[in-house]
C-alpha cells in the first residue's frame, strides 16, 4: 500500500490498527491534509480525499441536535427518524463533532444525548418495537442476550397468520406451516412419480 494513489489520497505509513485488527494508513491528500483511512476504504474508492471536496457540517453541537431533530417526526406515540435508513431498518445519523464514529444510529445519539453513556456491554432496545423510533423514553440499555430474548417473544404469528411454537432450544418457528411445506413436498414427489410412469 505504501505510496500508492486512491484518487486525491497517496499512502504515506501504516497507522496502528483498530479494535478489530483493520489496517489503517495515513494518507496525504492533494490538497495538504494528512487523514487516516482502513485500508479497505481505500481499495474498494469509498475513501476518494480527506472531504476537502465536499460541504463541511457545522461542529456545532447546536446546530448538529437542530439538524438532528429536522429529521424527526413526532407522532402521539413513536418519533419516527425520516432521515437515512440502513439495511436493518434502523436510522443513520451523521454527526462529526461526536465520539466514535462519525455516522452513528439515530436511537443511539438520541440516548447518548438525552439519556446518558451507553455502557459497553449494553445495546438498546425499542421498547415501542419500532426501529425508527428514537423518543428517548422509548429505548432502554439492555444486554446483548435480554435484547436477543426479546426479539424472539415479540414475533407470536407467522406470515401466513399461524400461531408460533418455538422448536428446538434457539429461533422461533411455526410448526403448522413446517407440516403444510412437508405435505406439499410430498404432494410433488408424488405428482412428479405419477407423471414418469413410476410407483410411489
Amino acid at each position: 500500500m505504501l505510496g500508492q494513489t486512491f484518487e486525491k489520497l497517496t499512502v504515506l505509513e501504516q497507522a496502528p490498527s483498530n479494535a478489530r485488527g483493520d489496517s489503517r494508513w495515513v494518507c496525504r491528500c492533494d490538497c495538504g491534509n494528512e487523514v487516516t483511512y482502513l485500508g479497505g476504504s481505500l481499495r474498494s474508492g469509498r475513501a476518494k480525499s480527506c472531504g476537502c471536496g465536499r460541504v463541511r457540517l457545522s461542529r456545532d453541537p447546536e446546530r448538529i441536535a437542530q439538524r438532528f431533530w429536522d429529521q424527526v417526526e413526532k407522532t402521539e406515540a413513536c418519533w419516527n427518524w425520516t432521515g437515512r435508513l440502513v439495511g436493518a431498518g434502523y436510522g443513520h445519523f451523521y454527526d462529526p463533532a461526536g465520539v466514535g464514529p462519525e455516522t452513528v444510529m439515530a436511537h443511539r445519539w438520541v440516548y447518548t444525548s438525552l439519556v446518558g453513556e451507553i455502557p459497553a456491554d449494553k445495546e438498546i432496545d425499542h421498547l415501542c418495537k419500532n426501529k425508527k423510533c428514537v423518543r428517548p423514553d422509548h429505548l432502554e440499555a439492555v444486554s446483548h442476550s435480554e435484547n436477543m430474548k426479546r426479539i424472539g417473544r415479540k414475533k407470536t404469528h407467522c406470515v401466513r397468520g399461524h400461531d408460533i411454537a418455538v422448536l428446538g432450544r434457539t429461533g422461533r418457528a411455526c410448526t403448522a406451516c413446517r407440516r403444510e411445506d412437508a405435505r406439499a413436498y410430498q404432494a410433488r414427489k408424488r405428482l412428479a412419480s405419477l407423471e414418469e410412469g413410476g410407483a410411489y
